[in-house]
């Protein structure tokens, strides 16, 4: 970084400090891909419109009890370390901001902040499949694409490519859930694995009656072996769990053992309790939420589907 550069960001640095209410209102400093992001004592003390005007800022909003400031990607690097020196406080990692950022929310919003970090963790996979649906969709009303064999071929391309994305949906929830409760991904991928391998039976088959299901009897249980297509519930309920597991193997095993004897503990108690406790829980739940939703748009009008869409 050269000089010129240097005082440029040091007097951004020292507005922004003057502006976040002091150096003392500054508990957190950290940044991701284009945003600087502060975690503050108080958030009132925060000039928002001051900030907005300081020299390179292209936005400032708060999101998860964090002040974050747009500035770009390349520069919002050079920004936060130039603030954090002049500070005197290490740039933390995005996991230790949002930790302390939690401990100043209720539990409410601490509940509210975790989901929405397992979403925006696969986010654009989500915008991806959407936006390929829709092109898929509108590829699939015109005639000229359809009667052209190159035009047709690339757009069944693009629904199946929109499809796997949502097929495999409870396979990606169950990987961030996982990752963003401290367990190892990996293993969020692998009991999503489990969730939709194929020799379950497939679950939406398995609705509409066209496929056998097999049942098993454990502990005089019935098990129904059927897969988890859609069950975002499910993925999210067994994800946490999943994470946990794993945290306490790698805790207890010893050592000597660990590396062999922790991922197998966490996927065998986890298999077990998504097919014996947090599936079946997960339907009911899905299925509750699904039939109150309905129900209130058939019965409570525009307030009904105000709420539904809310949800």
């Amino acid at each position: 970084m050269d000089a010129k550069k240097r005082e440029r960001y040091e007097k951004i640095a020292s507005e922004l400090v003057r502006l976040a209410g002091g150096r003392d209102n500054i508990l957190g400093i950290a940044h991701c891909a284009t945003r600087l992001r502060l975690v503050l004592g108080d958030n009132d003390k925060a000039d928002m419109k001051g900030i907005e005007n300081v020299d390179l800022v292209k936005g400032v909003f708060v999101a998860g009890d964090q002040l974050q400031i747009i500035f770009g990607a390349g520069l919002v690097n050079d920004v936060c370390q130039v603030l954090a020196e002049s500070i005197h406080m290490d740039s933390m990692s995005l996991g230790d901001l949002k930790t302390k950022a939690n401990k100043k929310m209720n539990p409410l919003q601490r509940a509210v902040k975790a989901l929405s970090d397992v979403f925006i963790e696969i986010m654009p996979g989500i915008l991806a499949a959407a936006l390929l649906t829709g092109l898929s969709s509108v590829l699939g009303n015109i005639d000229f694409v359809q009667n052209n064999e190159t035009l047709y071929g690339l757009s069944r391309l693009i629904n199946i490519s929109s499809g796997a994305i949502f097929g495999f949906l409870p396979l990606c929830v169950a990987y961030s859930t996982v990752k963003r409760f401290g367990g190892r991904p990996i293993m969020g991928i692998v009991i999503g694995c489990i969730m939709l391998t194929n020799s379950l039976a497939d679950a939406y088959a398995a609705a509409q009656g066209t496929v056998e299901v097999t049942t098993l009897h454990i502990f005089g249980f019935g098990v129904d072996l059927v897969g988890f297509q859609g069950g975002i519930i499910v993925a999210l309920l067994i994800g946490i769990v999943t994470a946990k597991l794993d945290i306490f193997f790698e805790k207890k095993v010893p050592e000597v053992i660990r590396l062999l004897v922790s991922p197998l503990l966490t996927t065998m108690v986890s298999a077990f309790l998504l097919f014996l406790v947090i599936g079946p829980i997960g339907r009911a739940l899905a299925s509750g939420i699904t039939t109150v939703l309905v129900w209130m748009t058939e019965n409570l009008g525009a307030l009904g589907y105000a709420v539904f869409s809310g949800v």
